[in-house]
């Protein structure tokens, strides 16, 4: 690569650039030594002139600065920069005089220009028309989109309605379910209603031969009234456990719970009753 070449290069302009800033430092530097007489001001000097003298003779080897020729943007500027003579500013015309000049060498008659004209004017009519087409097609364009949109509704509609079904069938399967629950919990609440009534039959039943026991028991009262101290008594015995059975049994109606337990209860002191008084007829017959 030649030395005009490689001046010509990017390389080479950045380079100048920072050779211009170093050498100007190096300049001043030499010079403030000279003009304030420090030591080696002398040398300073020598370096800062030599370095300046070495920009010089590279910036010799720099292209000139490129003067643009603004005329070809601006005709009107033409004629203000070097190279440009009254004859390439008589070549230089307006783009009107240019078609005038073109027309004239090429001899069209005015009339010509006239239906030129005229067909100019048709052409835009028809691109006119041409443009109230293309609207029609979309306002088909808008029509068929909106009746897309409007299937699509119709679709998203048939959707919802079929899941409405669906949903629908699920709850009647629902109530059918219930249905049959309550059934059965009916079915249940006879079965304990059936099981409650034998059970409160065969209490009523235990109460009668009770009562019956009682009524005999009374008799023999009766007939051995007459008896030993000890029947006394135990006749007397017999008409506390008799009152407290009756308060008994009369607190027991106010809760099923309480009287099934009372009840209970009530049948082991019974059977308890029962061997005692049986003891005291055999005890009784034997003394008679």
């Amino acid at each position: 690569m030649s030395l005009l070449s490689l001046t010509k290069t990017r390389f080479y302009r950045n380079f100048m650039a920072k050779v211009y800033g170093f050498g100007a430092a190096i300049v001043l530097i030499g010079a403030l030594f000279k003009i304030n007489h420090y030591p080696y001001a002398d040398i300073m000097l020598i370096i800062g002139l030599g370095t300046e003298a070495i920009i010089f003779f590279l910036s010799a080897f720099e292209p000139p600065h490129v003067e643009p020729d603004w005329s070809l943007v601006y005709p009107e500027l033409a004629g203000m920069y070097n190279g440009v003579g009254d004859k390439e500013l008589k070549k230089r015309l307006s783009p009107t005089e240019q078609l005038d000049e073109m027309l004239k060498k090429s001899q069209i008659e005015e009339a010509t220009i006239e239906r030129l004209g005229e067909g100019m004017e048709k052409l835009s009519e028809n691109a006119l028309k041409l443009n109230q087409v293309t609207d029609a097609a979309v306002v088909s364009e808008e029509f068929y989109k909106n009746l897309k949109d409007a299937s699509g509704s119709a679709q998203e509609l048939s959707d919802a309605f079929g899941k409405e079904v669906e949903a629908t069938n699920e709850y009647s399967e629902n109530m059918a379910k219930v249905k049959d629950g309550a059934g059965n919990l009916a079915s249940t609440y006879e079965e304990i209603s059936g099981a409650l009534k034998t059970d409160v039959e065969r209490t009523n039943d235990q109460l009668r031969k009770t009562a019956e026991n009682l009524s005999a028991l009374n008799a023999i009262y009766e007939l051995q009234l007459q008896g030993s101290n000890q029947t006394v008594e135990s006749s007397e015995q017999l008409n506390v456990t008799m009152t407290e059975f009756l308060s008994k049994l009369e607190s027991s109606t106010n809760s099923a719970a309480e009287f099934s337990t009372q009840m209970e209860s009530l049948t082991e002191r019974m059977t308890s009753l029962n061997k005692v008084y049986g003891n005291m007829l055999s005890a009784m017959n034997a003394n008679g």
